[in-house]
């Protein structure tokens, strides 16, 4: 598997046509008055050996490796005569197909250079722009050369050096940096003559340990050297892109009465460094309307009297266009993906033109919207196979490589109000799910309906249904359904139905969830699992004996006229420390009728929770299942025989440091033909969320990964090509790079270019054989369809063309992501923030900020995921509203390791809100947030986590936050499931304390906070109950808070999403309203006599 960069070659006219830009093209084809220097190699009349001199290159990264072959290059070109050495991370292969190994080699092979693997010099706790540059000091360690010429690889050679090694002797000869005033005499460490000696290099190291925490590789050499290093003049050895944007170039040129020529000062440049603040480096492409606000301006032409004369934007603009045609054409010829293709930016689209995202293009509608094709893969003898609802309404099967589509039902034998399908998988018939009706959350009602595809003929599944089926699915194999009616379990073969269990009921569930495993546990509509062969069906059974009712009322109910009484839907809801379904595991021989109980146990009844079922096997012989204690920390994985219908622990797991989670469990076998079978899992048993290898036998797993970044999903096993693919966090948190790592040889191989900040996912064919790669930001997305056997892609799926074109109308705010370190963290821990600036941004202004956590245990917000323009978008663009937004990843949240998350445990909002809070005052000393004007706002835990914040906040009215918006909020752990609840806060009777203090409960703060609180919820709300934001108003009210603090909106019959009759855009109109007031609010005026504790019924002043 080879690397791929953003897109490949797209054919051979672009290939001849960057040939063309490298060997034939100079600067005269940009503007007339251009004339290159012809760059021939540098000659003496001295008899030099040259092999005691170098040019050293270090490079901590892929881009940057790329960006050295592209120097050695060009010192290859020029006929440089001194050694080439590149210094590179140890942990790289040269001897892999990857995209690094690739480019190390064709340095090596073609270029003469020597390859140096070398431990990075990395600190931690510095600034992470900076840390690896420490690694550039090594090259005072090439001690086998008398000199060496070190050069920063994010530059360009437009002439030869080799004349440098020949000046007078001095352990380092610097340039001065003539940015700087003249009286400044520090030193760029850019381009570094160096005289390599062991006694040098062990000042070099023992400066770096001795090194404060804005100290790096630039100011240790000045500290050493300033006074006695040897000078190399900036004319004509060095020069930053970013002199052709200045207006005054005094300080490069040296003299005040000098005239500045761009023409003349490009022709005498011998070494560029791109240095062009705020634009990106040139290996990422910045979009179009960040090019034209930064580059040079036109200079007055003194014959037209015109600002006309555009040279220096012309050479400037060929040099970038010149560094990204040479590192196309390196990508083309090492037979990698295309160096740029779908032109995509490390950072978030901040529009091109003037006009602002408005309240209806982003709550009422969203009009700007990127497209992402989701394929429904089908397993068939030719990889690559899908299925799709064509336009017109048909059931077509095609190949995603070939495109070859074949018509399974057309149009008009469709069967009207279909909410889903599925088909058959030797592709002879067709499920077609009808009449589909949501009960709650994800559970359903429906018909269904069995289609040939020869003959169309349509017949139901069940003769007599009449919208009751819960779920219904084809075996894997044969011509069989299981499905479920009314609680109970069935299957249809060959056109018969056999009865399964017969005592489901509104107690009893066969086959499908209860509430509580559907929403907490399984996550999905059914509960039964074919095996491979279609010979087995495992299924769960729950029983919700004793568990409490809860009652969701409708006072609508859908009608147009209220009903005089409202409508009841009765939930079995289990409540902390109330008692909790049972579950039970089956085995049905499909040809039999009879089911077996399989006995698990692993904990007691009670205390048993079913997580994962997985058959472990290509047939029938081994199924899987995942067990929990009721606190969900300790886990033990039983294997079962179908055989004999024995049950049997082949690993077990204590987290009781925090909780356990449900991964996914995926079937390998065995490995390189040995008799050992073994499963796939994600576990953060080593305290990251890590690939590991179980044997089914049991004993010691194996880890597949491992590092202080984890894995967050598993795409796909390849078990021809014994491949893993998975998306994880090896380079940032709050990003998704795509590998594959091989359980044989354990080699890690990235799919994508894990160096760019980006934000992954793909999806695999069936066989694993192609797969289509989403890019989801932070840029506009887009899709391209990838073999596994090939670097460049196939096609593009999604380009989002017209996506990148409307933003070229807008001016959208600005996001950018930073860490915010925490105080006395004895780890050095940090808190992702992803900040959204206002449109037109000016930081001599003050702005308003809006804080928006979700802040739930394993969430994670501050991504650099694509972030839909909705209403988080609006109120930073809204000219009256333009409000800053802070989205912060406390404690607690995934994607930083398990002591990150699991600290909240028994304490869920302590450290939550304590760390909202802190953020909020770091935000406030910054000179462009108005510190009396900060709100926060959450929904769902976010909504739970905004009153923690404000209860929490200030208890004697000098709070941070100025203004809390509480949407559908959980008030009390008590009120909330009991799976969920005791996950993280274990039993009421364990936690009491615990459950208290997570608990809403101090009013002070309520009371105190300048702005007040709004506290929105729907009266049918299934999930967090409206019995939440009930007790907390009580709460508040019975505490005597002002009514002028506390604002109150339900959402009749609207659940947790609040949909029902346009509740959603009422919502949000609502939010933004009183943002607005929030932002007009100056300090306490007049207000009525009874807002004041013994007041009477006069206005009075407030003091």
């Amino acid at each position: 598997m080879q690397v791929k960069t953003f897109k490949a070659v797209r054919t051979a006219f672009v290939c001849c046509f960057i040939f063309a830009i490298l060997w034939q093209l100079c600067l005269s084809d940009i503007h007339p008055s251009f004339q290159f220097t012809p760059l021939g190699a540098y000659t003496s009349t001295l008899e030099v050996d040259w092999s005691r001199f170098a040019y050293t290159q270090y490079a901590t990264s892929r881009a940057y490796i790329c960006n050295s072959v592209m120097l050695f290059e060009t010192l290859h070109r020029l006929g440089s005569r001194a050694d080439r050495l590149l210094m590179y991370p140890s942990d790289f292969s040269t001897d892999d197909n990857s995209r690094v190994a690739k480019l190390l080699r064709k340095a090596r092979d073609e270029y003469g250079v020597k390859l140096v693997p070398v431990e990075l010099q990395h600190r931690k706790g510095v600034d992470k722009t900076w840390a690896d540059s420490y690694t550039k000091l090594l090259a005072f360690n090439q001690t086998q050369y008398d000199r060496v010429l070190s050069l920063d690889s994010d530059s360009t050679l437009l002439q030869s050096l080799d004349e440098l090694f020949l000046l007078p002797p001095s352990p380092v000869v610097l340039p001065r940096a003539y940015w700087l005033s003249p009286a400044n005499r520090t030193m760029s460490t850019l381009i570094a003559l160096i005289e390599p000696s062991a006694s040098e290099f062990h000042r070099i190291q023992q400066a770096i340990a001795d090194a404060g925490p804005t100290e790096f590789d630039m100011e240790i050499v000045n500290k050493l050297y300033q006074g006695r290093a040897g000078n190399i003049p900036h004319r004509p050895y060095y020069l930053l892109t970013g002199e052709f944007r200045a207006t005054d170039h005094t300080a490069y040129l040296g003299d005040p009465q000098e005239s500045w020529d761009p023409v003349e000062v490009f022709n005498q440049t011998k070494f560029l460094h791109f240095s062009d603040w705020p634009l990106p480096k040139p290996w990422f492409r910045a979009n179009t309307s960040i090019v034209e606000a930064n580059q040079p301006a036109c200079d007055l032409n003194p014959k037209t009297g015109l600002y006309d004369d555009c040279r220096a934007r012309d050479i400037w603009r060929g040099i970038y266009d010149d560094f990204a045609s040479r590192r196309q054409l390196l990508f083309f010829i090492v037979g990698l993906a295309h160096a740029f293709g779908i032109a995509r930016n490390p950072y978030p689209p901040t529009g091109g033109g003037t006009k602002r995202l408005t309240f209806n293009e982003t709550v009422v509608r969203t009009a700007i919207s990127p497209s992402r094709i989701s394929v429904k893969w089908i397993d068939t003898a030719e990889d690559g196979q899908y299925v799709y609802r064509d336009k017109d309404g048909s059931l077509k099967i095609s190949n995603i490589v070939t495109k070859q589509t074949q018509t399974l039902v057309a149009a008009d034998h469709v069967p009207s109000g279909v909410y889903s399908y599925q088909v058959k998988p030797d592709l002879s018939a067709v499920l077609w799910e009808t009449n589909h009706t949501k009960k709650y959350r994800r559970p359903s009602l429906a018909n269904y309906y069995i289609q040939d595809v020869l003959s169309l003929q349509l017949s139901p599944l069940v003769s007599d249904q009449n919208v009751d089926i819960r779920y219904a699915q084809w075996s894997p194999v044969g011509n069989t359904i299981a499905f479920v009616r009314e609680n109970n379990l069935f299957t249809w073969i060959d056109g018969v139905i056999t009865t399964v269990t017969s005592d489901g009921g509104p107690e009893n569930f066969h086959g499908v969830p209860d509430w509580a495993y559907e929403e907490e546990i399984l996550g999905d509509r059914f509960a039964f699992f074919f095996s491979p062969d279609g010979e087995y069906l495992a299924f769960l059974s729950f029983n919700e004996t004793g568990v409490p009712t809860y009652l969701v009322p409708y006072y609508m109910d859908n009608q147009a006229i209220a009903p005089p009484y409202p409508a009841e839907m009765p939930i079995r809801y289990s409540k902390a420390s109330q008692i909790n379904p049972t579950v039970q595991l089956s085995l049905l021989r499909v040809a039999e009728s009879r089911a077996l109980t399989v006995t698990v146990d692993s904990f007691e009844l009670d205390d048993l929770i079913i997580g994962q079922v997985s058959w472990l096997t290509d047939t029938h012989t081994t199924l899987a299942v995942k067990t929990f204690n009721r606190v969900q920390d300790r886990q033990a994985v039983v294997a079962v025989d179908t055989a004999s219908g024995t049950a049997e622990i082949i690993n077990e797991r204590d987290g009781t440091d925090g909780w356990i989670d449900n991964t996914p469990i995926k079937y390998i076998g065995a490995i390189d033909n040995t008799s050992s079978l073994y499963y796939l899992d994600i576990s953060d048993r080593s305290g990251w969320f890590h690939l590991w290898l179980f044997p089914l036998s049991g004993g010691e797993p194996i880890a597949l990964t491992s590092g202080d970044w984890e894995v967050t999903s598993i795409l796909s096993v390849d078990r021809g090509r014994q491949l893993i693919y998975y998306l994880s966090t090896q380079h940032h948190s709050t990003e998704r790079h795509l590998y594959s790592v091989s359980y044989r040889t354990f080699e890690i191989t990235p799919l994508v270019d894990d160096s760019v900040p980006a934000y992954w996912h793909a999806s695999f064919s069936a066989h694993s054989g192609y797969y289509i790669l989403t890019y989801n930001g932070p840029d506009v997305p887009y899709q391209e369809l990838y073999s596994v056997d090939q670097s460049h892609p196939l096609r593009t799926i999604a380009d989002n063309a017209r996506t990148v074109t409307q933003l070229q109308d807008y001016a959208l705010p600005n996001i950018s992501y930073f860490e915010l370190p925490l105080p006395e963290s004895p780890t050095n821990e940090t808190l992702n923030v992803m900040q959204r600036l206002p449109v037109d941004f000016n930081p001599s202004k003050k702005y308003p900020i809006l804080f928006t956590p979700y802040g739930g245990p394993g969430a994670q917000r501050a991504s650099k995921s694509w972030q839909s323009l909705g209403f988080n978008a609006y109120v930073a663009s809204d000219p009256e509203l333009e409000y800053i937004t802070w989205t912060v990843d406390n404690r607690g949240t995934g994607c930083k390791g398990r002591a990150f998350r699991t600290q909240v445990t028994k304490r869920l909002g302590l450290l939550e809100a304590a760390d909202q809070i802190y953020a909020a005052q770091q935000a406030a000393a910054l000179p462009y947030v108005d510190e009396d004007h900060i709100a926060i706002w959450g929904w769902s835990f976010g909504g739970y986590l905004t009153a923690k914040v404000i209860e929490q906040d200030s208890d004697d009215g000098d709070g941070i936050f100025s203004l809390g918006l509480i949407t559908a909020p959980v008030a009390d752990w008590r009120f909330y499931n009991s799976m969920y609840s005791e996950r993280y806060m274990k039993t009421l009777a364990e936690n009491a304390e615990g459950y208290a203090a997570s608990a809403v409960r101090r009013t002070a703060g309520f009371r105190s906070v300048r702005g007040g609180v709004l506290i929105q919820h729907g009266t049918a709300d299934d999930n967090v109950h409206f019995q939440h934001s009930a007790a907390l108003v009580d709460l508040l009210v019975g505490a005597g808070v002002s009514p002028e603090k506390v604002q109150v909106q339900w959402f009749t019959d609207s659940d947790h999403h609040i949909h029902y009759h346009g509740g959603n855009v009422f919502l949000y109109k609502q939010l933004a309203g009183r943002l607005f007031a929030e932002k007009l609010r100056e300090d306490e005026g007049v207000k009525h006599g009874w807002s004041r504790r013994g007041g009477s019924s006069v206005m009075l002043e407030q003091s």
